[in-house]
């Protein structure tokens, strides 16, 4: 039996970047599990996967489009520093934010002013070649 669209599959891996820091794993863990075709993971991670076999181990590159996109200088805003009425924001920290059709986003905290907070909604991961090491441990 092999992952195909519509398998449920349960996997061992570990993330790194290109520097090789490991930056996630479930080594030692659970596995992972997710159904292929109901975008539970990234795209090229799914794709990745798609093929394999039972205890088959692969290394899988994920470019930035496949992966949590492209970094766009777009998402970096600055918004008045009176929006923060419950706390004062630090740099660094991350913040939930609600978006205009009401979804929860997160924004990391990369400056500020007297009167302004500037503020990164792209994922951390945005613009980053990803590196998994992966081992299907079960295909349902």
């Amino acid at each position: 039996m092999e992952v195909k669209d519509g398998s449920t599959v349960h996997v061992e891996y570990k993330l790194a970047l290109d520097d090789g820091s490991v930056i996630d794993t479930n080594e030692g863990k659970d596995p992972l599990p997710f159904t292929i075709g109901q975008k539970q993971v990234i795209l090229g991670f799914e794709n990745g996967v798609k093929g394999m076999k039972v205890d088959e181990e692969k290394d899988i590159v994920v470019p930035a489009e496949e992966g949590y996109g492209v970094y766009n200088e777009a998402l970096v805003q600055e918004v008045p520093k009176d929006m923060f009425k419950d706390f004062t924001p630090t740099i660094g920290q991350m913040i939930g934010l609600m978006g205009k059709q009401g979804e929860k986003l997160q924004a990391k905290v990369v400056g500020m002013s007297d009167d302004k907070v500037k503020l990164n909604l792209n994922h951390p991961l945005a613009g980053k070649t990803l590196h998994f090491h992966v081992k299907v441990v079960k295909i349902e």
